[in-house]
């Protein structure tokens, strides 16, 4: 019965059988990254007490068995990753990037949580699995009440450890970054699957996209969102918008925002598409209308907007809010509308390419600047090798668009506090980051094909 679903799905699913003969060819990898996590977990009950105490969460619940827990998901994440329906040259790449996750899961990120007193993933972790406080109502668009929701039903499957649900929330992260890979793939047919590695290994990205909170679930929201859009461009299969709009759901059901982030660049095809017909570009710019009008809709009631002046003092009010800590930057308050226009070029830079070297504070935002660094000199690189022209192409507009909208409304709050920047980041990072690779890349197949 399973494989005559998958069939009407179009997903090549394996029969019991060929999941057996998968599992027997590739069990090596399962023993490299068996082998890798459980002396992970040996070393770590070894090590100083600043290693555990990011289980502070779950210390009265044993550190050890939260470890193990977390190790052995991760190897029954790796046997999944064999037998799921993707293609098999990806499998080895895959499985590789997910014993460096699940590294990063166990060794690097209690670093970083026992450096902080205190965590978002923390607090999260405490309401949604342990139920401190209670359940806050849940309510879309509000992430602080989605993601304790979603942690407190992923408690119905598996046992409440902070480190166990935070690998669940790293294998999440990972398939958001093989989704926005799979759509460069429809972008640019050349590129293999080394590409993964150029995406998934990004310091950004690969941190991030590992952590127990909102980030893992946004960017998978925002991944299935590319891929859909990137092949429905190709292929013009209808069905791909809506697995585009079930991506956009799950975005905005975290940060109701990017649901106008996400369908504002749409109108780059009927704007460009010159393989759409007439009434399919109408029928494109309607639905995006309609798109934005809705979304419109829930973030001026989420921040209570009915005129210009209440735009200008949400703007503040946002702004300054971030406005706190070690990373806190101080900007003046925006006056009035052209306040807000002036400031839109420093706080679409800052939100992108900031902080760099002399922001830094500390190790981590060192490194965050490293990273940034990099950034705009592969960007100068792209702006160099890529013809002005190259923007009549409709998935390269919708990219560019796509970019720009997102900073363009990051701006302010990225704009106050850099540590947050650099979080925030990861929601564009795997469209910008593989951008200015292949627009700088001599033999730029994206270039090639829209020429």
């Amino acid at each position: 019965m399973y494989r005559a679903l998958a069939a009407k799905l179009r997903f090549p699913m394996p029969s019991p059988s060929e999941v057996g003969t998968r599992l027997r060819e590739n069990g090596w990898w399962l023993a490299f990254l068996a082998a890798l996590v459980l002396i992970g977990v040996g070393l770590t009950v070894k090590l100083p007490p600043i290693m555990r105490a990011a289980a502070l969460s779950t210390a009265e619940r044993g550190v050890f068995a939260d470890y193990l827990c977390a190790a052995l998901l991760a190897v029954a994440l790796g046997a999944l990753l064999l037998v799921a329906p993707i293609e098999e040259n990806d499998k080895g790449r895959l499985l590789f990037l997910w014993a460096v996750k699940a590294a990063v899961t166990l060794f690097f990120l209690p670093v970083y949580e026992a450096h902080y007193a205190t965590l978002d993933a923390r607090a999260y972790f405490a309401v949604g699995a342990i139920g401190i406080h209670g359940l806050p109502p849940l309510s879309f668009g509000d992430g602080t009440s989605v993601t304790p929701w979603l942690i407190h039903w992923a408690t119905h499957l598996l046992p409440a450890y902070f480190h166990l649900l935070e690998m669940l929330w790293s294998f999440v992260g990972l398939a958001a970054i093989y989704a926005f890979y799979r759509g460069w793939r429809w972008l640019a047919p050349g590129l293999d699957s080394r590409f993964l590695l150029w995406i998934s290994l990004f310091p950004s990205i690969l941190f991030w996209s590992s952590t127990l909170g909102k980030d893992p679930p946004v960017l998978l929201g925002i991944g299935l969102y590319f891929y859909a859009v990137a092949k429905w461009s190709t292929t013009r299969e209808m069905r791909l918008l809506a697995l585009a709009v079930v991506g956009v759901l799950i975005a905005s059901a975290i940060r109701p925002w990017l649901a106008i982030i996400l369908a504002a660049p749409m109108v780059a095809f009927p704007l460009t598409g010159r393989e759409l017909r007439g009434w399919q570009k109408l029928a494109l710019l309607v639905a995006v209308g309609v798109g934005i009008y809705f979304a419109g809709d829930v973030f001026i009631a989420k921040f209570q907007i009915s005129s210009a002046e209440d735009l200008v003092q949400t703007s503040n009010a946002i702004s300054h809010s971030w406005a706190s800590g070690g990373s806190a930057v101080q900007f003046a308050k925006f006056n009035g509308p052209v306040g807000l226009i002036k400031f839109l070029p420093l706080g679409i830079f800052t939100a992108l390419f900031r902080p760099l070297p002399w922001d830094a504070g500390n190790v981590f935002g060192m490194l965050a600047a490293a990273v940034n660094v990099v950034l705009l000199g592969m960007l100068v690189r792209a702006i160099t090798r890529t013809p002005l022209r190259a923007l009549r192409s409709p998935q390269l507009l919708w990219i560019v668009l796509l970019i720009a909208v997102w900073a363009a409304m990051y701006a302010f709050p990225s704009s106050q506090n850099l540590g947050t920047a650099v979080r925030f980041q990861l929601q564009i990072l795997p469209v910008l980051w593989p951008l200015l690779l292949v627009l700088g890349s001599q033999r730029s197949t994206l270039l090639a094909r829209i020429a």
